[in-house]
């Protein structure tokens, strides 16, 4: 299962994500976004944490709203929002992931793709909606310690993405949240109740 944590900006909070159970890190690109770092930063970092971390045992993924400048982010994975249009996508970018509501999973059949109805604000989408799709995806949008778990149960997603709901301020994550949400994932997910995702 991928359990991402977004809106990395320090090797310290990275770092902790890992040990705490994360296999994923999310880099903001966007330049408007409050957890925004330049690539080059996040490169740094991704190298530091490299050096701490077995490099196979984790994901970077890095956030962009539209598709400039993903060719720039030094990450595995392009996770890109805002893009209605899969032709708009560059072609063999590298592994992509495509945020979309429920209601449009069904345009991004190629695509792997992160559910998010709150287009990044931290609410909770409409899970009765997310339920009825037959494809995996990443679920994300509202999640917290408090609903992590009962979110694996009721859906079986295939990943998690936490950004807000682990966070004193945005950008800085709190380590009891940290260590609860973490807590509730590894929990929810010891009795077999995710998706296979694809790729």
């Amino acid at each position: 299962m991928i359990v991402k944590i977004c809106g990395i900006t320090s090797v310290e909070d990275g770092a902790l994500s890992l040990e705490l159970g994360a296999n994923a890190l999310g880099f903001n690109f966007w330049p408007s976004s409050p957890r925004y770092i330049a690539p080059r930063q996040a490169a740094e970092m991704i190298s530091e944490l490299s050096r701490r971390f077995d490099r196979g045992t984790f994901l970077t993924v890095g956030i962009l709203v539209g598709i400039d400048g993903w060719s720039e982010a030094p990450t595995e994975v392009l996770q890109f929002h805002g893009v209605s249009d899969p032709r708009c996508l560059p072609a063999n970018a590298r592994r992509t992931w495509v945020a979309v509501g429920p209601e449009n999973a069904d345009l991004f059949d190629d695509w792997e793709i992160v559910i998010d109805g709150s287009w990044g604000q931290g609410k909770v989408g409409d899970w009765e909606r997310v339920a009825r799709l037959g494809r995996p995806y990443i679920l994300s949008g509202g999640l917290s310690p408090e609903n992590v778990y009962s979110a694996i149960e009721r859906l079986r997603p295939a990943g998690v993405d936490v950004c807000s709901g682990v966070e004193k301020n945005p950008g800085c994550k709190d380590p009891e949240k940290l260590k609860r949400f973490l807590g509730e994932v590894k929990r929810a997910t010891s009795h077999g109740t995710t998706r296979t995702s694809r790729g």
